[in-house]
């Protein structure tokens, strides 16, 4: 039972756009991924602990992998989300190391886990019907 929204909450802790004529079509876009999953999660009726858990999550997995990357990568990655890019396009344009790529997937396994591990087993099965639901009308 894998739930596949760990990289849209990763990508919903980028930082505010700035309004720059050639940004504002990437805000746009990052805006309604963030409504959609606010949506997905609004739909859950998660408890005020469940969603101060998963802010603490989006956090601490912004760290955990800050941590890996050099400041470079750091430096681009901030760009990159800057310039519209979701954070798994970011991370994926790096340059990662095989070690680098290794760490950032075990990190997000791990969120992924703990995720999991706050719904209850009728807000899983939630949250898979409307994920299955979206993807099949993006079709």
């Amino acid at each position: 039972m894998k739930l596949k929204f760990l990289p849209v909450i990763i990508g919903i802790t980028a930082t505010t756009v700035l309004s720059l004529p050639l940004q504002a079509n990437a805000q746009f876009n990052r805006q309604q991924s963030q409504e959609k999953f606010a949506e997905l999660l609004g739909n859950l009726d998660l408890t005020q602990s469940q969603k101060a858990r998963l802010r603490e999550i989006k956090a601490e997995s912004k760290a955990d992998i800050e941590e890996v990357l050099t400041s470079s990568q750091k430096n681009s990655l901030k760009s990159a989300l800057a310039s519209g890019e979701s954070q798994k396009e970011a991370l994926m344009n790096l340059n990662l190391s095989s070690s680098q790529r290794s760490e950032i997937r075990d990190i997000m396994q791990s969120k992924r886990r703990e995720i999991q591990s706050i719904l209850t087993a009728e807000q899983r099965q939630q949250l898979r019907e409307e994920m299955r639901s979206q993807r099949r009308s993006r079709w």
